[in-house]
Protein backbone atom coordinates (compact mmCIF):
# COMPACT_ATOMS: atom_id res chain seq x y z
CA UNK A 1 0.00 0.00 0.00
CA UNK A 2 1.25 3.19 -1.11
CA UNK A 3 1.39 5.87 1.89
CA UNK A 4 2.16 9.52 1.16
CA UNK A 5 4.25 11.85 3.27
CA UNK A 6 0.51 13.61 3.87
CA UNK A 7 -1.03 10.29 5.78
CA UNK A 8 2.11 10.21 7.47
CA UNK A 9 1.93 14.03 8.57
CA UNK A 10 -2.29 12.88 9.91
CA UNK A 11 -1.53 10.04 11.95
CA UNK A 12 1.55 11.86 13.76
CA UNK A 13 -1.02 14.67 14.15
CA UNK A 14 -3.70 12.31 15.31
CA UNK A 15 -1.47 10.86 17.59
CA UNK A 16 0.30 14.14 19.40
CA UNK A 17 -3.44 15.37 19.92
CA UNK A 18 -4.30 12.48 21.60
CA UNK A 19 -1.51 12.79 23.74
CA UNK A 20 -2.49 15.90 24.94
CA UNK A 21 -5.69 15.22 25.44
CA UNK A 22 -4.90 12.95 28.33
CA UNK A 23 -2.18 15.46 29.69
CA UNK A 24 -5.11 17.89 30.21
CA UNK A 25 -2.48 20.46 27.58
CA UNK A 26 -3.90 22.90 25.27
CA UNK A 27 -2.39 22.46 21.80
CA UNK A 28 -2.34 24.87 19.13
CA UNK A 29 -2.25 23.83 15.71
CA UNK A 30 -0.95 24.98 12.13
CA UNK A 31 -2.92 23.24 9.63
CA UNK A 32 -0.61 23.05 6.73
CA UNK A 33 -3.16 23.44 3.70
CA UNK A 34 -3.21 26.60 3.97
CA UNK A 35 -6.13 27.59 5.95
CA UNK A 36 -6.44 30.01 8.94
CA UNK A 37 -4.25 29.44 12.27
CA UNK A 38 -6.85 27.63 14.48
CA UNK A 39 -6.86 27.27 17.98
CA UNK A 40 -7.76 23.67 19.58
CA UNK A 41 -8.66 23.61 23.11
CA UNK A 42 -8.31 20.65 24.78
CA UNK A 43 -10.36 19.79 27.96
CA UNK A 44 -8.45 19.97 30.46
CA UNK A 45 -8.57 17.42 33.40
CA UNK A 46 -8.95 19.99 36.69
CA UNK A 47 -8.97 19.22 40.15
CA UNK A 48 -11.12 21.09 42.82
CA UNK A 49 -8.56 22.46 45.00
CA UNK A 50 -9.76 24.00 48.32
CA UNK A 51 -8.92 28.02 48.97
CA UNK A 52 -5.92 28.08 51.14
CA UNK A 53 -5.60 30.94 53.11
CA UNK A 54 -2.47 32.33 55.18
CA UNK A 55 -2.41 31.31 58.47
CA UNK A 56 -4.54 33.93 60.34
CA UNK A 57 -5.61 35.65 57.44
CA UNK A 58 -9.68 36.63 57.24
CA UNK A 59 -9.79 34.59 60.59
CA UNK A 60 -11.97 35.95 62.92
CA UNK A 61 -9.59 35.99 66.55
CA UNK A 62 -11.80 34.62 69.51
CA UNK A 63 -12.12 37.79 71.61
CA UNK A 64 -11.06 37.52 75.19
CA UNK A 65 -13.97 36.97 77.95
CA UNK A 66 -13.66 39.93 80.43
CA UNK A 67 -17.02 39.51 82.09
CA UNK A 68 -15.64 37.77 84.80
CA UNK A 69 -13.33 40.34 86.99
CA UNK A 70 -11.62 37.90 89.41
CA UNK A 71 -10.73 41.49 91.50
CA UNK A 72 -12.13 41.65 94.59
CA UNK A 73 -14.24 45.46 94.86
CA UNK A 74 -13.58 46.71 98.02
CA UNK A 75 -17.64 46.95 99.25
CA UNK A 76 -18.92 50.00 100.86
CA UNK A 77 -18.82 48.25 104.31
CA UNK A 78 -15.45 48.40 104.57
CA UNK A 79 -13.42 50.38 106.67
CA UNK A 80 -9.31 50.14 105.87
CA UNK A 81 -6.99 50.48 108.73
CA UNK A 82 -3.65 50.47 106.45
CA UNK A 83 -1.45 52.19 109.49
CA UNK A 84 -0.69 51.70 113.00
CA UNK A 85 -2.77 54.26 115.08
CA UNK A 86 -4.85 55.43 112.32
CA UNK A 87 -8.23 56.32 112.53
CA UNK A 88 -10.85 55.38 110.11
CA UNK A 89 -14.63 56.26 110.21
CA UNK A 90 -17.04 55.41 107.95
CA UNK A 91 -21.19 56.19 107.91
CA UNK A 92 -23.38 52.84 107.61
CA UNK A 93 -26.97 52.04 106.77
CA UNK A 94 -29.15 49.98 108.74
CA UNK A 95 -32.42 47.99 107.24
CA UNK A 96 -35.19 46.18 109.97
CA UNK A 97 -32.48 47.28 112.98
CA UNK A 98 -29.78 45.07 111.41
CA UNK A 99 -26.34 45.97 109.80
CA UNK A 100 -22.83 45.01 109.18
CA UNK A 101 -19.49 46.13 108.26
CA UNK A 102 -16.03 44.92 107.97
CA UNK A 103 -12.61 45.82 109.17
CA UNK A 104 -8.96 45.23 107.25
CA UNK A 105 -6.06 45.40 109.58
CA UNK A 106 -2.44 45.10 108.36
CA UNK A 107 -0.59 43.37 111.36
CA UNK A 108 -1.07 41.99 115.04
CA UNK A 109 -2.19 43.84 117.77
CA UNK A 110 -5.65 44.99 119.20
CA UNK A 111 -8.75 46.87 117.44
CA UNK A 112 -10.98 49.22 119.30
CA UNK A 113 -14.24 49.70 117.39
CA UNK A 114 -16.41 53.25 118.68
CA UNK A 115 -19.43 54.04 118.32
CA UNK A 116 -18.68 56.99 116.54
CA UNK A 117 -21.25 60.16 117.47
CA UNK A 118 -18.71 63.19 117.38
CA UNK A 119 -17.61 63.47 121.05
CA UNK A 120 -21.34 65.14 121.75
CA UNK A 121 -23.02 61.76 123.30
CA UNK A 122 -25.92 61.63 121.76
CA UNK A 123 -27.05 59.70 119.04
CA UNK A 124 -28.23 55.91 118.41
CA UNK A 125 -27.18 52.72 120.71
CA UNK A 126 -25.89 49.83 118.77
CA UNK A 127 -24.96 46.82 119.76
CA UNK A 128 -21.46 44.91 118.21
CA UNK A 129 -20.86 41.10 118.11
CA UNK A 130 -18.20 38.91 115.79
CA UNK A 131 -18.88 36.35 113.58
CA UNK A 132 -17.86 34.54 116.51
CA UNK A 133 -19.46 35.67 118.94
CA UNK A 134 -23.05 34.57 120.24
CA UNK A 135 -23.81 37.76 121.99
CA UNK A 136 -24.05 41.58 120.82
CA UNK A 137 -21.56 43.92 123.44
CA UNK A 138 -24.14 46.91 123.45
CA UNK A 139 -22.29 50.26 122.65
CA UNK A 140 -23.24 53.51 123.60
CA UNK A 141 -22.83 56.68 121.73
CA UNK A 142 -19.02 57.17 121.93
CA UNK A 143 -18.50 54.41 123.66
CA UNK A 144 -15.74 51.45 122.30
CA UNK A 145 -14.80 48.01 122.38
CA UNK A 146 -11.49 46.03 121.96
CA UNK A 147 -9.97 43.44 119.95
CA UNK A 148 -7.20 41.27 119.61
CA UNK A 149 -6.30 40.88 115.97
CA UNK A 150 -4.28 39.68 113.29
CA UNK A 151 -3.63 40.58 109.85
CA UNK A 152 -6.53 40.19 107.55
CA UNK A 153 -10.69 40.76 107.40
CA UNK A 154 -12.86 40.92 110.30
CA UNK A 155 -16.56 41.10 109.91
CA UNK A 156 -19.39 42.20 112.42
CA UNK A 157 -23.11 42.36 113.09
CA UNK A 158 -24.39 45.40 113.95
CA UNK A 159 -28.03 45.89 115.77
CA UNK A 160 -29.72 49.22 116.34
CA UNK A 161 -33.07 51.10 116.47
CA UNK A 162 -31.55 53.89 114.00
CA UNK A 163 -31.52 53.68 110.12
CA UNK A 164 -27.54 54.91 110.43
CA UNK A 165 -24.91 54.87 112.03
CA UNK A 166 -20.92 55.74 112.49
CA UNK A 167 -18.32 53.53 112.95
CA UNK A 168 -15.22 53.88 114.08
CA UNK A 169 -11.96 52.05 113.96
CA UNK A 170 -8.73 52.30 114.84
CA UNK A 171 -5.77 49.59 114.75
CA UNK A 172 -2.75 49.55 117.38
CA UNK A 173 0.12 47.08 116.54
CA UNK A 174 1.55 45.24 119.21
CA UNK A 175 4.18 43.23 120.49
CA UNK A 176 3.83 40.39 122.77
CA UNK A 177 6.63 39.81 125.45
CA UNK A 178 7.35 36.20 125.80
CA UNK A 179 5.11 33.31 128.21
CA UNK A 180 4.09 30.09 128.71
CA UNK A 181 1.29 28.29 127.68
CA UNK A 182 1.99 26.00 130.91
CA UNK A 183 2.82 26.54 134.16
CA UNK A 184 6.27 24.76 133.84
CA UNK A 185 6.96 26.99 130.91
CA UNK A 186 6.23 30.21 132.25
CA UNK A 187 8.38 33.41 131.42
CA UNK A 188 10.42 35.17 133.96
CA UNK A 189 9.32 38.88 134.72
CA UNK A 190 11.28 41.31 136.65
CA UNK A 191 10.03 44.08 138.61
CA UNK A 192 9.56 47.86 137.28
CA UNK A 193 9.35 46.63 133.23
CA UNK A 194 6.02 45.95 131.26
CA UNK A 195 5.36 43.05 129.88
CA UNK A 196 2.45 43.29 126.87
CA UNK A 197 0.17 40.51 125.56
CA UNK A 198 -2.86 39.93 123.05
CA UNK A 199 -5.91 37.49 122.88
CA UNK A 200 -7.06 36.88 119.89
CA UNK A 201 -10.31 37.31 118.57
CA UNK A 202 -12.13 33.84 117.35
CA UNK A 203 -9.03 31.74 119.15
CA UNK A 204 -11.26 30.38 122.05
CA UNK A 205 -9.98 30.56 125.58
CA UNK A 206 -6.21 31.52 125.87
CA UNK A 207 -3.75 31.11 129.05
CA UNK A 208 -0.43 33.21 129.34
CA UNK A 209 2.10 31.86 131.91
CA UNK A 210 4.37 34.36 133.43
CA UNK A 211 6.75 33.90 137.07
CA UNK A 212 8.98 36.02 139.55
CA UNK A 213 10.79 35.37 141.72
CA UNK A 214 10.52 37.79 145.41
CA UNK A 215 13.98 38.06 146.71
CA UNK A 216 12.88 38.73 150.71
CA UNK A 217 9.23 39.79 152.32
CA UNK A 218 8.00 42.53 150.99
CA UNK A 219 4.83 44.56 149.84
CA UNK A 220 4.64 43.65 146.05
CA UNK A 221 1.66 44.82 143.45
CA UNK A 222 0.88 43.89 139.87
CA UNK A 223 -0.23 46.96 137.89
CA UNK A 224 -2.57 45.24 135.17
CA UNK A 225 -3.84 47.74 132.11
CA UNK A 226 -6.45 46.02 129.33
CA UNK A 227 -8.26 47.39 126.55
CA UNK A 228 -10.51 44.14 126.30
CA UNK A 229 -14.12 43.25 125.25
CA UNK A 230 -15.94 40.61 127.44
CA UNK A 231 -16.83 37.95 124.97
CA UNK A 232 -19.55 35.59 126.34
CA UNK A 233 -18.78 35.99 130.17
CA UNK A 234 -19.38 38.85 132.06
CA UNK A 235 -15.45 38.84 133.09
CA UNK A 236 -13.12 39.92 130.31
CA UNK A 237 -9.62 39.46 131.95
CA UNK A 238 -8.45 37.14 134.67
CA UNK A 239 -5.63 37.03 136.95
CA UNK A 240 -4.45 34.23 138.84
CA UNK A 241 -1.30 34.68 141.68
CA UNK A 242 0.19 31.25 142.34
CA UNK A 243 2.34 30.15 145.46
CA UNK A 244 2.19 26.64 145.24
CA UNK A 245 -0.98 25.10 144.77
CA UNK A 246 -2.50 27.82 146.25
CA UNK A 247 -3.54 30.96 144.32
CA UNK A 248 -5.62 34.22 144.43
CA UNK A 249 -7.57 35.28 141.33
CA UNK A 250 -8.80 38.80 140.31
CA UNK A 251 -11.22 39.36 137.80
CA UNK A 252 -11.84 42.25 135.98
CA UNK A 253 -14.87 43.61 132.94
CA UNK A 254 -15.21 44.29 129.64
CA UNK A 255 -13.57 47.93 128.22
CA UNK A 256 -10.01 49.92 128.99
CA UNK A 257 -8.94 49.53 132.36
CA UNK A 258 -5.89 50.01 134.74
CA UNK A 259 -6.11 48.06 138.04
CA UNK A 260 -3.41 48.04 141.21
CA UNK A 261 -3.72 44.38 142.36
CA UNK A 262 -1.66 44.14 145.88
CA UNK A 263 0.08 40.68 146.08
CA UNK A 264 0.61 40.00 149.92
CA UNK A 265 -0.10 37.49 152.04
CA UNK A 266 -2.82 38.07 154.96
CA UNK A 267 -0.32 36.57 157.65
CA UNK A 268 2.69 38.57 157.16
CA UNK A 269 1.43 42.18 157.84
CA UNK A 270 0.77 43.18 154.19
CA UNK A 271 3.96 41.40 152.75
CA UNK A 272 4.28 38.76 150.47
CA UNK A 273 6.85 35.82 151.41
CA UNK A 274 10.35 34.93 149.97
CA UNK A 275 9.87 33.17 146.76
CA UNK A 276 9.13 32.38 143.46
CA UNK A 277 5.18 33.15 142.21
CA UNK A 278 3.31 32.49 138.75
CA UNK A 279 0.91 34.72 137.21
CA UNK A 280 -1.89 33.36 135.18
CA UNK A 281 -3.53 35.71 132.83
CA UNK A 282 -6.69 34.56 131.07
CA UNK A 283 -9.68 35.88 128.63
CA UNK A 284 -12.84 33.93 130.40
CA UNK A 285 -15.42 33.65 128.28
CA UNK A 286 -13.02 34.01 125.02
CA UNK A 287 -13.15 37.31 125.28
CA UNK A 288 -10.19 39.10 122.98
CA UNK A 289 -8.10 42.14 123.56
CA UNK A 290 -5.04 43.39 124.74
CA UNK A 291 -2.88 43.97 128.40
CA UNK A 292 0.21 44.83 129.81
CA UNK A 293 1.01 44.44 133.10
CA UNK A 294 3.98 45.64 135.40
CA UNK A 295 5.58 44.65 139.01
CA UNK A 296 6.12 47.32 141.47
Amino acid sequence: MKITIRRICSVILSLMVALSMSAGLVFVSFADDGMAGTVLKLAAVTEDVADTEEPGEDEETPSEDTSDDDTEDIQDDLLVTPEDGDYSVKELSAESGAGSFRVQVPDSGYLELTNDCDGLGAGPTIGIRTEESGEFQTLEPDGSMYLGVKEGIYSFEVSTDSESYVIGATFNKTSESDYGSKKVDAALIKSSKTYAGVFFSGEGKQVHWYKFKNPKDQKVCLDLFSKMNEGTSSKAIKVSVYSGKKHKDFSFTSGSIGKRINIYNARNKGRLVKGTYYIKVVNPGNSSGYFKMRLN
